[in-house]
């Protein structure tokens, strides 16, 4: 009788033993977060540069490294800007892409520069090698709907270029929530800096704003603007909100961002995480004493008098991609 106790005790202990190990086990670990971030501001076709779109798609991927180790477990990101950033090297990237996503993990794809609608109402995007007139020498949204569709995890697309509204392959001017709702449907969250009648614009000069005005915004919430309620997480919301706020007032009312999420997301979602040592970003001061003169334009790329055009595309009142 006391050998068949002394092996109940011994029993109990290794069940107990084991308990914490089994228990970490069944934790749910962080997430990673793969990031392609593309931005062309320099083109093989005379007339049509831009002026911060390859920096746009760097200091996102700097904004967005800063939530390794707190959000995220780890990030892994690839960057093609400029002559980086071509028709057959944004393929490859994305075949890239498509090998790295797991269950639990984020994917964001980020592209600016140029943007534009075509004849049969397909966004596309500009690339570094796009030949005004030769459509397929551009990249439909298709490309990008089309890795992310198949990849598990919360996947994003955003767009900071003219037109990005239309990405649901509508082309509708008056209704970007329609021109979404099929990318949504597909459990993509797709972020557009405007609708699909509007322009996207960026700063000119040395301002203290020196990115697009989406970008400027999306990077300033991600870096603790957004966090309305000081709890130290910024969420799809509160990102949400911040950046429509802050893009209207940049552009004077004339761009608006847009968002779509499947209903599987909460709008909770953590995007960014705070700590007591993250500091506010320099170039969040407002810009309401800002003069409409200091900005640039360029058009969209298939609208440009290229053989007319300076490098840095038609001086006018704003800039426009």
């Amino acid at each position: 009788m006391n050998q068949l106790r002394h092996m109940l005790v011994i029993a109990l202990f290794v069940v107990l033993g084991f308990t914490p190990t089994v228990g970490a086990q069944t934790q749910k670990r962080q997430p990673n977060l793969t990031v392609l971030s593309i931005g062309v501001s320099q083109y093989k076709a005379p007339g049509n540069d831009l002026q911060y779109a390859a920096k746009d798609a760097r200091d996102l991927v700097s904004a967005l490294k800063g939530n390794e180790g707190k959000l995220f477990a780890r990030v892994e990101t690839r960057t093609l800007t400029d002559a980086q950033a071509t028709r057959q090297d944004i393929e490859e990237a994305l075949d890239w892409l498509a090998k790295q996503a797991t269950a639990d993990d984020y994917v964001i794809v980020f592209v600016a520069g140029h943007g534009n609608i075509d004849s049969l109402g397909h966004y596309y995007y500009v690339p570094h090698d796009y030949e005004p007139g030769r459509e397929r020498t551009a990249v439909r949204w298709t490309f990008f709907h089309d890795t992310l569709s198949r990849l598990p995890g919360k996947r994003f697309l955003i767009l900071d270029t003219c037109r990005a509204g239309g990405a649901g392959g509508l082309g509708s001017p008056v209704s970007p929530t329609d021109a979404l709702k099929g990318l949504a449907e597909q459990g993509l969250i797709t972020y557009a800096a405007c609708m699909a009648g509007e322009f996207s614009f960026e700063a000119r000069g040395q301002g203290p704003v020196q990115n697009g005005y989406f970008t400027c915004a999306l990077i300033e919430a991600l870096s603790g603007k957004a966090d309305t309620n000081s709890d130290g997480v910024v969420t799809l919301a509160e990102v949400d909100a911040y950046v429509a706020n802050r893009v209207k007032g940049l552009s004077n009312g004339l761009q608006n961002p847009t968002m779509q999420r499947p209903a599987t997301i909460p709008s909770s979602l953590a995007l960014a995480l705070m700590s007591r040592t993250d500091s506010i970003p320099a170039s969040s001061m407002p810009l309401a004493d800002i003069a409409p003169a200091i900005l640039g334009s360029s058009m969209p790329i298939t609208e440009l008098p290229t053989q007319d055009a300076p490098a840095t595309g038609p001086i006018r009142q704003v800039r426009q991609r």
